[in-house]
């Protein structure tokens, strides 16, 4: 579970930002699995009026949102980010158990 640290520590610089998250799970399997799965993640941010965070991709106008908490502490002000990481599931599933 490589991803867990860093997606934990961009969920908490984007909720102390004000951002509401939306974590959204994308698959580690094949290239298409993804592809997929990041269509899908940008059809749930259009849908609930929010910003997705894509792929460690450099800070622009455009696409300010990434799941890096550094660039996420640069970025423009999301009320709503859809954040995708690949055990967000599995994570938010333990969060909410304990909370």
């Amino acid at each position: 579970m490589v991803d867990v640290l860093p997606f934990t520590t961009a969920v908490s610089v984007a909720v102390q930002a004000g951002s509401r998250v939306l974590p959204f799970r994308l698959p580690t399997a094949t290239a298409a699995e993804r592809a997929g799965a990041e269509m899908a993640a940008a059809i749930s941010a259009r849908r609930s009026s929010a910003r997705l965070a894509v792929t460690r991709s450099p800070i622009t106008p455009d696409g300010s949102w990434s799941p890096s908490p550094a660039q996420l502490r640069e970025a423009p002000f999301a009320s709503r980010l859809v954040l995708p990481s690949p055990h967000c599931n599995i994570i938010s599933a333990l969060i909410t158990g304990a909370g």
